[in-house]
């Protein structure tokens, strides 16, 4: 009997963790918790040219060095991408950028020069 308790409590401790454990949803949000200038952090140096790294349907939108490999942005989920993934994911917006003070130019695709963003 002394037995069968014991395996009885090994039991339902084993399914008492089982239960316990975290599972993903799939379905949660993923979202910007941070985006920040990976260059400016390590001291690094640009050749000056206009990067285009992203355009939408009105604008096309540059950085003043060749850096957009450096623009980093983390999800709340902790994975960390450079600025075009996550903007061609979805992920992030030009709205980002200007929330977490990213400096960018910002081209209408009927004007012939980038304005400063």
């Amino acid at each position: 009997m002394k037995k069968l308790t014991a395996l009885l409590l090994i039991l339902f401790c084993i399914l008492g963790l089982v239960g316990c454990t975290a599972k993903e949803d799939n379905n949660a949000p993923t979202y910007v918790v941070d985006i920040w200038d990976k260059s400016e952090e390590e001291q690094l140096s640009f050749a000056t040219a206009l990067e285009k790294f992203y355009e939408d349907e009105t604008s096309e939108y540059y950085f003043s060095s060749i850096k957009s490999q450096c623009i980093m942005v983390r999800d709340n989920n902790g994975r960390t991408v450079d600025i075009v993934t996550a903007l061609n994911e979805g992920l992030a917006t030009i709205a980002d950028l200007d929330y977490y003070g990213i400096k960018y130019y910002k081209k209408p695709k009927n004007q012939a020069n980038p304005t400063t963003n």
